[in-house]
């Protein structure tokens, strides 16, 4: 009778065991990766913030990872935002949130934003920035140099169409004041 019960115990462990919520998949699609320290920081980023199984695809500007649930999936991409880098899931429940470009108050012509936080740990990233700042309509100039974290960005633009062309490229930052 002893050995029965142990046995239905752990039946009963495995079946509570399987019946746990399968792990979120997150795919992000458009990830700036041009290099090893790209890849590197990216997957550490989305670690440090609780993902797990970060996997880097350079080729493609893809990363997979999966996470307990949406609540930690969603603190992976704040932490993966946080360093710099930007992509889309293509889930609008969960996704790298950016108040200036999803909800701008009034579309405003500025002449110069200062933007810090962006990943940039080698040239290929530097003309990876300067290309997607490029993008943004009325872009005239930036400062950004090797390896900087900041740039000052001038024109005649919408800050909002900055941050677009900087997100479109792979990379997030925050916008200054």
């Amino acid at each position: 009778m002893k050995t029965l019960g142990a046995g239905l115990v752990a039946v009963a462990v495995a079946v509570l065991v399987g019946m746990r919520a399968p792990d979120v998949k997150v795919e992000l699609k458009g990830v700036h990766l041009c290099c090893g320290g790209c890849e590197g920081a990216a997957s550490k980023a989305l670690t440090d913030g609780g993902a797990k199984d970060a996997k880097c695809d350079k080729a493609a500007g893809t990363i997979t990872f999966s996470a307990s649930n949406e609540k930690n999936a969603q603190k992976a991409l704040d932490s993966f935002a946080k360093a710099g880098f930007y992509g889309d899931t293509g889930n609008k429940a969960l996704m790298i949130k950016d108040e200036v470009v999803a909800n701008p108050k009034k579309p405003v012509k500025v002449t110069s934003v200062v933007i810090t936080g962006i990943h940039n740990c080698c040239g290929g990233c530097t003309k990876g920035i300067k290309a997607a700042l490029a993008k943004a309509d009325g872009y005239e100039s930036d400062d950004l140099a090797d390896k900087a974290t900041k740039v000052t960005v001038k024109g005649n633009f919408e800050a909002a169409a900055v941050m677009k062309a900087l997100h479109d490229g792979g990379y997030n930052g925050t916008l200054g004041k």
